[in-house]
């Protein structure tokens, strides 16, 4: 059995275990219903964004360099004749370059209204979470990211660290960008 379907397999051994479990008392996650994630890589980590949030995944599209745009803009694509913008994460988890020299994937998001192109070193594919496996945000976390922080999934010997990608588009920073371009 490959390593992607054993964590889905005991993933789902997990959430049916998890229905004797109590929920946690004002945590809101009093449902068994499970969420379905896209877990992706930055650097070394596991992240994840709600599957809803990422309409597709581009393959090692061609990034045209924009000049005088903060760091974390990588970039514009060609999306299907529309330009979109690339931004990079990494700055917003506190991460520093990417070290991997295999072009990075895309995955194309119009979760705040227009379409905008978010980098991945790789992406793992999907997973379905139930709400009681999702830790609350580590308080050791920066603030910087931890209010774009859902929560934390142990998926076998990796955590992923799940992020509010709305939240990360809706930031000070890509506000601030947007003030000055429009």
């Amino acid at each position: 059995m490959s390593d992607k379907n054993a964590q889905g397999t005991a993933v789902e051994d997990r959430c049916a275990n998890l229905s004797a479990v109590p929920a946690k008392a004002g945590a809101g996650r009093g449902s068994l219903l499970t969420r379905k994630v896209l877990v992706f890589t930055l650097n070394d980590g596991d992240y994840a964004v709600d599957i809803a949030q990422a309409k597709e995944v581009l393959d090692s599209p061609f990034i045209t360099k924009i000049p005088y745009v903060p760091d974390f803009v990588k970039g514009a694509i060609n999306l299907r004749g529309e330009i979109i913008s690339v931004l990079d994460l990494r700055p917003f988890c506190g991460l520093g370059p990417s070290k991997r020299t295999d072009p990075p994937k895309v995955l194309v998001t119009d979760v705040t209204g227009s379409v905008i192109g978010v980098l991945a070193d790789q992406v793992k594919g999907t997973l379905e979470i139930c709400p009681d496996q999702v830790q609350d945000p580590l308080l050791t976390l920066d603030g910087r990211i931890q209010c774009h922080v859902k929560g934390q999934v142990r998926m076998e010997d990796r955590i992923v660290v799940w992020l509010d990608l709305r939240s990360i588009l809706q930031s000070e920073a890509i506000n601030r960008l947007r003030g000055t371009v429009g």
